[in-house]
């Protein structure tokens, strides 16, 4: 399945006052630098590699049961180090083109040092 990305499944949950955005994994990539992505459906592992900084590539299985292994129902899935890098105070890119594929995360990288004084790496 291929969708422009104003038409991928996302909403939000609000909950006890608690408001969670969620979305189907996808996998995004880019024609030319700095334009706006192609988005297909994707496995969550692609979709977690696709994000900014490793702080960014977490997710929490939310759907599926014991037998929806390898993750248990409110298991964080952490492929890329992310929790270990939200502990140091780490920004960290997940990808060397990272940047070229959208420059507007040199920006958030920037956002997220300054916020809570983390480190680039």
């Amino acid at each position: 399945i291929r969708t422009d990305f104003q038409n991928l499944f996302e909403g939000d949950v609000e909950r006890y006052s608690v408001k969670i955005d969620v979305c189907g994994a996808r996998l995004e990539h880019y024609d030319k630098p700095a334009q706006l992505p192609i988005v297909e459906l994707s496995s969550i592992r692609l979709d977690l590699f696709r994000r900014d900084f490793s702080i960014n590539s977490m997710a929490i299985q939310i759907f599926g049961s014991e037998s929806a292994r390898p993750w248990v129902w409110g298991e964080i899935l952490d492929l890329y180090n992310g929790q270990e890098d939200l502990s140091s105070g780490s920004v960290r890119i997940l990808h060397p083109i990272s940047f070229v594929d959208d420059p507007s995360r040199i920006f958030r990288c920037i956002r997220f040092a300054s916020r809570f004084n983390f480190s680039i790496e």
